[in-house]
């Protein structure tokens, strides 16, 4: 996951990075180092990710599109 790939999901589930962090259990600092490129995302927490998204940002599907 690239810094640009983690910032534009960050903000696609509507987080801060302090939010994150908390959510993630890392300081805000270690997510404004993933951002910014400084530091590789660790594999775990592309997973942690994926599964935060897909739990609370995933595309939805409408029950009523198929009406």
């Amino acid at each position: 996951m690239t810094a640009t790939e983690l910032r534009t999901l960050r903000r696609k589930l509507r987080l801060t990075q302090a939010e994150l962090a908390t959510a993630l259990g890392v300081s805000m600092n270690t997510v404004a180092r993933w951002e910014q490129g400084v530091h590789g995302v660790p594999p775990p927490v592309v997973l942690a990710l994926t599964h935060l998204a897909q739990t609370h940002g995933g595309p939805r599907k409408s029950r009523s599109a198929s009406a």
